[in-house]
């Protein structure tokens, strides 16, 4: 993290499989701060399985 900074990205690679599967979480947990502090230790991520088909479903209001 170059110094002054307060948000990061990184890069997580995945290993492609030919399974259908649900949403998978993974954790990240940030530690050995030098000179810094980390404010929140914990993070989540979320993959979501690259052939799975979305449908989205329009919102209808009725009086």
């Amino acid at each position: 993290f170059p110094p002054g900074s307060t948000a990061q990205q990184f890069s997580v690679p995945i290993l492609a499989d030919d399974e259908d599967e649900a949403r998978e979480d993974f954790y990240v947990r940030l530690s050995n701060a030098v000179n810094a502090a980390i404010a929140d230790y914990d993070g989540v991520g979320y993959i979501y399985d690259r052939g799975a088909t979305v449908i989205y479903l329009p919102l209808v209001m009725r009086d």
